[in-house]
């Protein structure tokens, strides 16, 4: 499956497959299946997605430390209904549009690879700098939350 580094096009690529799939009742969106199946599709898939309880932080994409694989993390203490959703999303998004894809190569000399996590914070936009304030504008699956 090739996935799309243009945000409306990944977008709509995955509302095609949802269609395709699941027919016109396909909401909610069950994005942690969603991300789940399709990243099984890559040498590098998220193998674990995870609500955690901290304070300071929305979600993060994390690098496996182990093997070519990603996890998702989700703050599970959010006020918002909706939230966890969203944020599994968005997390989701920088795998599609943003991640460096991992191969075993990364991994053979037994040290993992660094610096590829994507961190989100609280929604304070107005504190990001314009490359993040970018990133974050270019998440493809915000219109299914």
């Amino acid at each position: 499956m090739h996935l799309s580094k243009r945000p409306k096009k990944a977008a709509n690529d995955f509302s095609v497959l949802l269609r395709t799939v699941l027919g016109e009742d396909r909401f909610p969106v069950d994005v942690k299946a969603l991300a789940m199946e399709v990243s099984k599709n890559f040498e590098d898939p998220i193998s674990r997605i995870e609500g955690i309880e901290i304070n300071g932080f929305e979600g993060m994409l994390r690098a496996s430390r182990k093997k070519p694989a990603w996890r998702i993390l989700f703050n599970t203490t959010t006020r918002y209904p909706g939230r966890e959703r969203f944020t599994l999303a968005h997390e989701f998004g920088h795998y599609v549009m943003h991640r460096r894809p991992l191969t075993a190569a990364d991994y053979a000399n037994g040290a993992s690879p660094i610096g590829l996590d994507f961190e989100c914070s609280p929604l304070q936009s107005n504190k990001w700098k314009e490359s993040d304030r970018e990133r974050e504008k270019q998440t493809p699956l915000r219109r299914f939350c």
